[in-house]
């Protein structure tokens, strides 16, 4: 079932369109669906709280993150996604938007470790994991985003 998830997402992946109207690169659906598959085969250990079937990840997550990501003004340099849990809308936006740092703040600690394995799984060097509370933290540069 792991397996025709993965290829249904690539499929659906293939075919969509991003907030602003373009196609999903080549590279983008590729990390779109090792993040899918990483999500599915942690969320069996960890019961992590998500959407697990592929149209409604692209709707509720991908989508979703897209349009985030389509809204940030382009003085925006960092997100900070508070409480980021499985990553959404964070992990999306690192793959969207290489050229922005993600800040994902997330206070337990399996779905931390869980964001570790998928920041490190997906190379993804403009992102970063913060095992804490985000007002345990410095306060954002003033050209950030703040997600919740």
């Amino acid at each position: 079932m792991k397996d025709s998830n993965l290829r249904e997402l690539e499929r659906l992946l293939t075919s969509a369109r991003k907030a602003g109207g373009d196609s999903y690169a080549p590279d983008v659906v590729s990390q779109l669906v090792k993040y899918y598959g990483l999500l599915l085969k942690w969320n069996s250990r960890l019961h992590l709280p998500t959407i697990t079937e592929p149209a409604e990840f692209l709707s509720r997550h991908i989508f979703e993150s897209s349009m985030v990501e389509s809204l940030l003004p382009e003085q925006i340099r960092s997100v900070w996604d508070l409480g980021s849990g499985v990553g959404v809308p964070g992990i999306p936006v690192s793959i969207f938007r290489p050229d922005i740092h993600v800040h994902l703040v997330e206070s337990n600690r399996a779905k931390s470790i869980f964001l570790d394995e998928v920041v490190y799984a997906l190379g993804l060097g403009n992102a970063e994991v913060h095992r804490a509370r985000f007002e345990s933290l410095d306060p954002p540069p003033v050209d950030s985003c703040v997600t919740a």
